[in-house]
């Protein structure tokens, strides 16, 4: 439970210092080694976000019967699902739409920008971020239903001892 409770916080660790790094990077340096930078930065708060939904699903599978009471299921892929999405989309984005548009018929160009594609990337992650955003709040009213933060008769020791027994 260690190593899946690090494989957790790791990420939450990197995505600060490395944000801290990028705008120290940004600042300090050159924009060309700036942008070589931020690639290899991306790559690596993905890989960590990767790792942090794995250490994640392990502790879901774990505990899953334990905690069917509560819907764990359709709140993990509730929140787990949209931090799954967000790390993977832009990178498909990327790369369908550097597979299937000619960059020379593209309205928002700037003659000499490294990718003259990027608008439209930014355009269509942002519409899927939308429709995503819909999906998912329906999700998470029926995951956390109003219930289950509402008072309860018993007291909290009498539901530690209850389990206790």
């Amino acid at each position: 439970m260690l190593q899946v409770s690090w494989m957790v916080r790791q990420y939450a660790y990197a995505s600060v210092i490395l944000g801290a790094f990028m705008m120290w990077t940004a600042l300090a340096m050159k924009i060309p080694q700036a942008l070589r930078i931020y690639t290899l930065y991306t790559w690596v708060l993905k890989v960590s976000g990767l790792v942090a939904v794995y250490g994640l699903m392990i502790l879901y599978l774990s505990t899953k019967k334990l905690l069917h009471h509560w819907r764990t299921t359709l709140k993990f892929i509730c929140i787990k699902g949209i931090v799954l999405i967000t790390i993977l989309q832009e990178r498909i984005l990327t790369w369908l739409i550097e597979a299937t548009h000619d960059d020379s018929t593209l309205c928002l160009a700037e003659p000499g920008y490294p990718s003259k594609s990027e608008h439209l990337v930014h355009f269509w992650n942002s519409y899927l971020v939308t429709l995503e955003a819909l999906a998912f709040a329906c999700l998470v009213a029926r995951a956390f239903p109003a219930g289950e933060v509402g008072d309860f008769a018993g007291h909290h020791l009498d539901l530690v001892e209850v389990e206790l027994e």
